[in-house]
């Protein structure tokens, strides 16, 4: 209970200028950063720890403003999104040059 009073008593949700700066913020990391994320970063956020302190997050910025929250829960999908694709083309990539190794191999034992 004393969480949701000192969220409710900060000044940075009321003042509408920090809002709108986290609102811009949140909207460029969503369309531009989550795409450029570095490995070590990205192995971070692969921890179910820090999924689940994403979610906690998100719930507590909910109390006090929805929009936020919204916002903030695309750039966590988003980024997320980023890191299923990230892993499906490193995948496929793999494969393709592991066939092309073997071709090659086989190609030279005739």
């Amino acid at each position: 209970m004393q969480i949701y009073k000192n969220l409710n008593n900060n000044i940075c949700f009321d003042n509408k200028y920090i809002k709108s700066i986290l609102y811009i913020i949140l909207i460029l990391y969503a369309s531009i950063i989550a795409y450029k994320l570095p490995d070590y970063i990205i192995t971070y956020l692969e921890n179910p720890f820090v999924k689940m302190l994403l979610v906690i997050i998100i719930g507590l910025l909910a109390i006090n403003d929805p929009t936020i929250s919204i916002i903030a829960t695309i750039c966590v999908a988003s980024t997320y999104l980023f890191i299923s694709e990230n892993k499906i083309n490193n995948y496929v990539k793999n494969i393709i040059i592991n066939e092309e190794i073997n071709n090659c191999n086989n190609d030279n034992n005739y």
